[in-house]
């Protein structure tokens, strides 16, 4: 677990830097696909039709807003751009996996998570220590040190915590399901903030790419029991 949530730490800055924001938060949506596959392979969850049918969405999705097809183009992003955006997303998706399988023994879900980032943030410090070293502190800016206690505390404490009482509650596919808002948030923010651009087909790919995250969250629901109480009702008035 603390390989996984650190490589998605490291992951996200590098390929934040590489990239840009907009695209981070394009390969976000994946997640619920790759913890929905992951889950199946395991034995932890179902793979129905309509859980298959938004992988596909969701793959054709991605590749639309990644512009995959560009990779040995002129302009287009080249293939460790596309491998480091995946891997960030995936990386934390195993985490999520992994969670969900230690949790049906062990259910305390903060405790994993305190313990996972606990070793991950010892191998980030290792890896940091010769930057801090080259590091003028009186040239970063204000704005710099508001975002890493941002990041911190918004992203790594409160956010993760979350997730991960969502995940022992509910399990994995769920709580990561609503990553597709993230996509809405950073595109705005981008866009205030960056002056960032969307080009159309990259506008359809992560349209497409959320319709895929809401079959899949459809067939998660249609799991559930409160789904299964509803149409109890509905089947006994047929019979």
């Amino acid at each position: 677990m603390g390989a996984m949530i650190g490589a998605a730490y490291l992951l996200v800055f590098v390929a934040n830097a590489r990239s840009g924001p907009t695209l981070v938060a394009c390969v976000q949506p994946i997640m619920p696909v790759s913890v929905a596959v992951m889950s199946y392979v395991i034995g932890l969850e179902r793979m129905t039709r309509v859980k298959a049918l938004g992988v596909i969405v969701v793959f054709a999705g991605t590749v639309t807003a990644l512009r995959a097809y560009e990779i040995f183009q002129t302009g287009g992003m080249n293939f460790l751009d596309i491998f480091l955006l995946l891997s960030q997303t995936n990386s934390y998706a195993v985490y999520v996996v992994m969670l969900g399988v230690a949790t049906k023994t062990y259910p305390y879900p903060l405790l994993f998570l305190f313990l996972a980032t606990a070793v991950a943030e010892f191998v980030v410090l290792l890896i940091a220590i010769p930057a801090f070293a080259r590091l003028d502190v009186s040239r970063v800016p204000a704005s710099a040190w508001g975002a890493v206690v941002f990041a911190g505390w918004g992203s790594s404490v409160f956010a993760h915590s979350l997730n991960s009482w969502a995940v022992a509650r509910v399990k994995g596919v769920l709580p990561t399901v609503y990553s597709g808002v993230q996509v809405i948030f950073t595109i705005v923010l981008s866009r205030v903030f960056l002056r960032e651009r969307l080009p159309w087909d990259r506008g359809v790919g992560i349209a497409v790419t959320i319709l895929g995250v809401c079959l899949v969250a459809r067939a998660k629901y249609a799991e559930t029991p409160d789904a299964t109480r509803r149409d109890a009702p509905s089947r006994s008035c047929g019979a």
